[in-house]
């Protein structure tokens, strides 16, 4: 039990460091809040496309665009492709 305690502590640190490497085309499936966001590097990141079940998720999502401004990675001068959307992960549109 004590395992599972100390690894749900050091999730939001593994998530920063792990999410921090991403590069190139990047699908993150359960976007919920928007919580990662922060986390990615935007000069590795070529295009971003994040889907949800919820709408209500992708409210809050598209809220914390808002919040983060131009330090996203969605946003800047060179333009990436930057898509949120409703859909099932386990029957992706594309």
């Amino acid at each position: 039990m004590m395992a599972n305690r100390e690894l749900s502590n050091k999730l939001p640190r593994y998530r920063k460091v792990i999410l921090s490497y991403a590069q190139g085309d990047i699908l993150e499936c359960g976007v919920a809040t928007g919580h990662t966001f922060q986390h990615y590097q935007k000069e590795n990141v070529k295009s971003y496309i994040g889907i949800d079940w919820s709408s209500n998720m992708l409210l809050q999502a598209f809220e914390k665009l808002e919040e983060l401004g131009p330090k996203s990675f969605s946003y800047g001068e060179d333009k990436k492709f930057f898509k949120l959307m409703q859909a099932d992960m386990h029957e992706l549109p594309f």
